[in-house]
């Protein structure tokens, strides 16, 4: 399930048990709703996704690069975790 889609949860005796695999790096707060009483505020639950482990690198250049011409620009090395977040770490 895409993270902001409704998604339908079957209660029983009003308990509920529900699996969220979050990757992109964010603040989001989940919301419930039975279609006429939703959530507000602090009833909210906050969550925050941080990125995962180190996986590989991103190159990003300013421009073509031309063989024996000096670079322009600013070209960028990211790290990034196997979700493609930034990793600062």
């Amino acid at each position: 399930t895409n993270f902001g889609t409704a998604t339908s949860v079957t209660f029983s005796n009003g308990v509920a048990t529900v699996s969220m695999s979050l990757y992109k790096v964010e603040s989001a707060a989940v919301v419930a709703t039975d279609g006429s009483v939703t959530t507000s505020g602090s009833d909210r639950l906050s969550v925050t996704v941080s990125p995962a482990a180190f996986s590989k690198l991103a190159l990003s250049l300013a421009g073509p690069q031309i063989n024996a011409v000096a670079f322009t620009g600013t070209n960028t090395l990211t790290a990034l975790d196997a979700y493609g977040n930034t990793v600062t770490g």
